[in-house]
């Protein structure tokens, strides 16, 4: 006795005749590519707080002469590219990119790690001007 979904015309249960599809490679297919879309997605959305991701499924049908139906299936994934930082630059005046704002005037500094000069003692006289 055939099951309600298989007769002896064929399926109409739409899960088994995916699982026909390429002798079930198709099948196999469909999950690798939802499980890589669900890993991005995951990868994306503890960096970005959420990520949204699309699994398209395509079956092309060809009815031929001869009664065979060619079956074409098609899987389409797509994720979204993580957020870059945007970078700023500025012109200079060759036409060049250049981080630094070529108009400001750059500030020079000191390493201030070196070992300070060792402390001198005042002499007397300008110690009790100091001390008041």
């Amino acid at each position: 006795m055939a099951s309600p979904t298989q007769s002896p015309d064929g399926t109409r249960d739409f899960p088994a005749f995916i699982r026909m599809v390429n002798d079930g490679s198709f099948q196999h297919e469909l999950a690798g590519a939802l499980h890589d879309i669900n890993a991005k997605l995951q990868t994306i959305a503890s960096n970005e707080g959420k990520a949204k991701g699309q699994l398209t499924i395509t079956i092309n049908l060809t009815h031929q002469d001869d009664g065979t139906v060619q079956v074409e299936p098609v899987v389409k994934a797509k994720v979204p590219e993580p957020r870059r930082r945007k970078s700023t630059f500025w012109m200079t005046p060759g036409g060049n990119l250049s981080p630094n704002n070529p108009k400001q005037v750059r500030l020079e500094f000191k390493d201030v790690s070196a070992p300070a000069a060792p402390a001198k003692d005042l002499p007397s006289e300008n110690r009790e001007a100091a001390n008041g």
